[in-house]
Order: C-alpha cells, then sequence, then structure tokens
C-alpha cells in the first residue's frame, strides 16, 4: 500500500522516467505550516508541489535526507513496480478472502466451539478479577457451582447477607466444566489419569477403575514377592523425599502395585527368581510350597489368565459405553452401537465356553455365538453404517493387546533366573557373584518399574478408556479472590 499510494502521488506530479538513473530521489509530505525554504537547501535539485494543506516536495540527494517536520514518501523505481504492487495486493486480497472462507468454516465445528469455550474459562480464570464487577455501593460476582450444591450455596449466602444479596442463576447448558468426586483412595489416579485427558461433563469418570486395573496389571508383570518388597521400599522412600508432586503420585501408584507384585509373586512362587523352598534351603529351612500356577512352567495357562484379564477388562468398557449413551438419552444409534460391540465380544467369549447348539434353521445349525455375533454385527451397522464393520479387526486386535501382560511376565522370569545363573563357585566368587547378582536384581526391579507402568497404563488409557471416554472437558475449580492486608509494613495474605 505505501508503494502504491506513495508512488502514484509522486507520478502525478513528477514523469519519472525523464530523471536520471543515478540520482537518488527522495520526497516528502509536509504540512504548509511547517514549511519552510531551508528545507530546498538539503537537495541538489528540488521541487514543491501545492496539495492545498501539504506541499509535496521531491529533491535529488546522494545522501540519505531526514525532515522531522514531514512524512518521508515510498519513492518507487518505476511504473512497473508500482503495477507488481497492485498485483501482489490483488493476490494478498484473495488469499485473506480464502482465509475467512476458512475460518468461518471452523467457527462451526462442535469440537473448536468447546476448545474455544474452554480457553475463554481459562482465561477468565487467570483474570479472576474480571468476574468481579465493583461500584461505590455494590459488588458482581459471576461463578459456577455444581448443581447438588446449589441449594445449599443459596441459603448460605442468604443467612449471611440477608437482604443485601440478590441471586440468579441459570443452567449451564453450552458446555460446563465437569466437577468430579472421587475417594481418597483413587485421588492418585485421577490426578494422573487428567493429564492424559479431562472427562466431559457428559462422561463417566474412569479413574475407580485406574485405581482397580492399574496396580493389578502391575503386579501381574512384575509377578515376584521380593521383586516387589523392592518396588514397595523404593516407591516409599519416593514418597516421603519426592518434592514434585507428579512424582508423589507416581509413587503411590507403584507402592499399591508393588503389593500386587507381593500377592502374584506369593501366587507365582517366585522370590527373586527363585521359587521359596529353593531360597530358604541354604538358611536351613526345609519347606515345600506348591504354586497356584507357576509362569515358567504353564506358559499356556499364564497366557490365557492373561487374555482373560483382558476379556473382562474390555468388556467392563463395553458396558460402560452403553450405559452412558443409555443415561444421555442422546441418540439411540450411539447407544445401539455400543450394545452391538458388547454382543461381538461376548460372541468371542461364546465361542471358547459356550459354544453349543441352540436351533436349526433350513438345515443350519445356529450356534450361541453365531446368534451373538450376527445380532452384534446388526447392532454396529444400525448404529456406525458399514465403516463400522472396518473395525471389526481392530476388536481382536484390543483383545491380544493384553497378551503383552502374561509376555513381559515371562521375560521378567528369564531375566530373573539368567541373574541368579551368575551365583556360585568358591566363596569369594560366591560373595562376588552374589553383590554383583543383587545390583542386577535391582536394575531388574527399576525396568519392570518402568515396562509395569508403561504398559498397564496404555491398556488402560487406549484399549479401555476409548470404548466410554469421550474427554474434552475442563475441570470445575472454584476461584477465589485474596485480599492483600498490609499490616506493619508486611503484606499478609488472607
Amino acid at each position: 500500500l505505501d508503494i502504491i499510494e506513495d508512488g502514484e502521488l509522486i507520478l502525478t506530479y513528477l514523469p519519472y522516467e525523464k530523471l536520471p538513473k543515478s540520482a537518488k530521489l527522495q520526497a516528502f509530505l509536509i504540512p504548509k505550516k511547517n514549511f519552510s525554504e531551508k528545507f530546498l537547501k538539503l537537495f541538489e535539485d528540488a521541487e514543491t508541489y501545492d496539495l492545498g494543506t501539504k506541499v509535496l516536495l521531491v529533491g535529488i540527494s546522494d545522501k540519505d535526507v531526514s525532515i522531522s517536520e514531514g512524512e518521508k514518501l515510498y519513492v518507487p523505481i518505476s511504473k512497473e513496480e508500482i503495477e507488481k504492487a497492485k498485483e501482489e495486493l490483488k493476490s494478498l486480497a484473495q488469499q485473506l478472502q480464502s482465509l475467512e472462507s476458512q475460518i468461518e468454516s471452523l467457527k462451526k465445528d462442535p469440537l473448536l466451539k468447546d476448545a474455544k469455550t474452554s480457553i475463554q474459562v481459562y482465561l477468565e480464570r487467570e483474570n479472576a478479577k474480571a468476574y468481579f464487577a465493583r461500584s461505590k455501593h455494590f459488588y458482581v460476582l459471576e461463578a459456577y457451582i455444581p448443581e447438588k450444591f446449589l441449594k445449599k450455596a443459596i441459603e448460605h449466602l442468604k443467612n449471611k447477607f440477608k437482604d443485601k444479596i440478590h441471586i440468579e442463576y441459570s443452567i449451564a447448558k453450552d458446555h460446563p466444566p465437569t466437577y468430579i468426586e472421587v475417594p481418597k483412595m483413587v485421588e492418585t489416579y485421577h490426578k494422573l489419569g487428567i493429564q492424559y485427558g479431562v472427562p466431559s461433563y457428559l462422561d463417566i469418570d474412569p479413574s475407580i477403575f485406574y485405581w482397580i486395573f492399574v496396580p493389578l496389571m502391575f503386579g501381574f508383570i512384575v509377578g515376584d514377592a521380593l521383586y516387589g518388597l523392592i518396588i514397595l521400599g523404593l516407591a516409599l522412600w519416593l514418597e516421603g523425599k519426592a518434592k514434585d508432586e507428579q512424582m508423589k503420585n507416581y509413587a503411590k501408584m507403584w507402592k499399591l502395585g508393588a503389593l500386587f507384585s507381593i500377592l502374584f509373586g506369593i501366587a507365582f512362587n517366585e522370590f527373586l527368581g527363585f521359587p521359596l523352598d529353593a531360597l530358604l534351603k541354604p538358611l536351613g529351612i526345609n519347606v515345600h510350597f506348591e504354586a497356584i500356577l507357576h509362569r515358567a512352567h504353564d506358559i499356556n495357562t499364564y497366557l490365557i489368565v492373561g487374555l482373560a484379564l483382558g476379556y473382562v477388562h474390555l468388556l467392563l468398557a463395553y458396558v460402560l459405553g452403553a450405559i452412558k449413551y443409555w443415561f444421555l438419552k442422546a441418540d439411540p444409534k450411539h447407544f445401539l452401537a455400543k450394545l452391538g460391540w458388547l454382543l461381538l465380544l461376548l460372541s468371542i467369549g461364546a465361542f471358547v465356553m459356550f459354544n453349543v447348539p441352540l436351533f436349526t434353521v433350513s438345515g443350519t445349525t445356529v450356534t450361541l455365538p453365531m446368534l451373538l455375533g450376527i445380532l452384534g454385527l446388526l447392532l454396529v451397522v444400525y448404529g456406525e453404517g458399514l465403516l463400522g464393520i472396518i473395525e471389526l479387526p481392530g476388536l481382536v486386535s484390543n483383545l491380544l493387546s493384553y497378551l503383552r501382560l502374561p509376555i513381559l511376565g515371562l521375560v521378567s522370569v528369564i531375566l530373573a533366573e539368567l541373574i541368579n545363573s551368575f551365583l556360585g563357585g568358591s566363596l569369594p566368587s560366591f560373595i562376588v557373584g552374589f553383590i554383583f547378582v543383587m545390583v542386577l536384581h535391582f536394575l531388574h526391579a527399576l525396568l519392570l518399574v518402568l515396562e509395569g507402568s508403561i504398559q498397564a497404563g496404555r491398556l488402560n488409557l487406549v484399549e479401555f478408556r476409548s470404548k466410554f471416554f469421550t474427554g474434552g472437558g475442563r475441570l470445575f475449580k472454584p476461584f477465589m479472590l485474596n485480599k492483600e492486608v498490609i499490616e506493619n509494613g508486611r503484606r499478609n495474605g488472607r
């Protein structure tokens, strides 16, 4: 715009092509009241043009001239430069129109509307005083209050302020914040879970299920009583020493996971890779302790137990999804689609456990798994369309994902036994080997903490939660205005 406006103004009065190419042309627009003949002396050659209230001064000078009383104009190299600038301006206008069209389209996206609302709320929270309008005689305060506390809050405020308060309220329909109450024992898992997505106000909070399944899966992977004790000691130490709140939460999670590791270790009869009787025999203690399940020997059973755990976990996820959409009373297709996936999963279980004939149609024997599968497939297609069929392999892959639990458990058994193989030999070599083995066992315990946390967390956040969790919410956090009082020259927050 500067090139176009300034250039056209100059070319209105001055034939640009007649000027010497080597000359440096400079131009100024000066208010007439500020114009002085002294400005002409700044140039080797100068011309002035009366524009009414202003004077256009055009001069030639090899030095850069500055006139504080006027506005320096952009001087184009040629008339073609102005035409080029006009084309560029036209192109920019088209780009701007395209961007405005995209913005209008994006404004209609419901997810972005929610995101915009969330950002606005966070900005308001950062500027809490914006909620607080004040005049000489009154204040206006605005805030969210959970519906269950509304009646009590109104009663309390009226008792406190009598007739000096006026209360108006309405239901926050568009995108209200999420108010979550969790038991004290679940609080750690709630804090860790919301880092990966805050439930919307329509969601079922998965924290209680994290509390049940994350340590259970962690313990199923570790599966060694003495490793569990090492992890428990490490978790207790971290909980007491760590200053970072997030690290404290992880320590609490590992503490509960360690307790499950000890229980599974007793069930598997594993104590740093040794069975209990072999561990106590050198101490002169002869006991016979039989494992409920020996992971290294009963590999198939261990894999089946891992799959069974995953099956129950997924079954619960689809049940929660169906419950969510049932109580939301939203489009029935959402509920029926979740019910369809639930029936498909039940058909897999029925194929393994209850593959019995029910009736015969035109010579074809219909079994329970077949009936559940067909009904489930019809509901999925009705609820999600034909594209829902594409997700069918995902149901099997989700279930097979839980094999990572027993597979990692088997790897830990092999690694523990490999570490123990360094023991033996003469007394001096045994002592050195014992120290080396203890260090390796400790490092192995740290590795198990990492593996157990990642895999148990992943199965709960990806395979489990995705079946019923929408996310995109924002937590309800009542704001507080702190009044600062200066007392004895010191600032005290109240």
